[in-house]
């Protein structure tokens, strides 16, 4: 008799950020998913906060998300988020990463007028070139402007992300905010945009992506 060929083990849609800087991990899940106990290795996408620079980080795709460049090696599931606000503003940074975390989640969890799913966020990693993305958190002054002229830094390439808002957020919202990505960058290849419902008034505009190098 053949012996059975061994299973890798499932890995579930689950978001675990393990943050250093706070000293705390959590995990979350879908409803659906069993409960049982569960390994980092098992989770879809792990969101590592100011972690030193030996950690060795377990996901499906890890995230590292960085107060400044550690010079850390990334395996071929890894990417890097680096802060670029002001250096040494440690009340900056640590805002900036937890909406990173909870970016991550929002997308994956909760619910919307344009969805996207975890195939969509696997498509868009497939299309960066580079290990190095950025993320952007940027709210709207006014509920009929899109913010993206608060944009810093070169175009984007590569876009994954949403408008989030609270329920009375309206899809012609979302597409003033998709007809601005795509008018200031010209050099998109991949987008996945979503409106997904949260409790920000007004509301926020988030972006994760890889920009164009020179």
């Amino acid at each position: 008799m053949p012996r059975p060929v061994a299973q890798p083990p499932a890995v579930y849609l689950a978001v675990a950020v393990t943050d250093f800087a706070q000293g705390v991990r959590s995990v979350e899940m879908g409803l659906a998913d069993a409960f049982e106990p569960l390994s980092l290795a098992r989770c879809a996408i792990h969101v590592v906060i100011d972690a030193p620079a030996a950690y060795e980080a377990e996901g499906q795709y890890v995230f590292f998300v960085e107060p400044f460049d550690k010079g850390r090696v990334l395996a071929a599931n890894q990417f890097k988020l680096m802060y670029e606000g002001e250096p040494g503003d440690r009340c900056g940074f640590l805002q900036w990463a937890a909406r990173c975390a909870t970016f991550f989640q929002r997308m994956l969890f909760h619910i919307g007028m344009v969805c996207v799913d975890y195939a969509d966020f696997r498509t868009a990693l497939d299309a960066c070139r580079t290990k190095t993305l950025r993320f952007e958190y940027l709210a709207y002054d006014r509920y009929d402007v899109v913010p993206y002229l608060k944009h810093q830094g070169p175009p984007y390439r590569v876009i994954y992300g949403c408008l989030c808002g609270e329920v009375d957020t309206s899809l012609q919202q979302w597409l003033a905010f998709s007809a601005a990505v795509h008018a200031h960058n010209p050099a998109l290849v991949m987008d996945k945009l979503a409106l997904t419902v949260g409790s920000y008034a007004p509301p926020v505009m988030m972006l994760l992506g890889e920009a164009v190098v020179d």
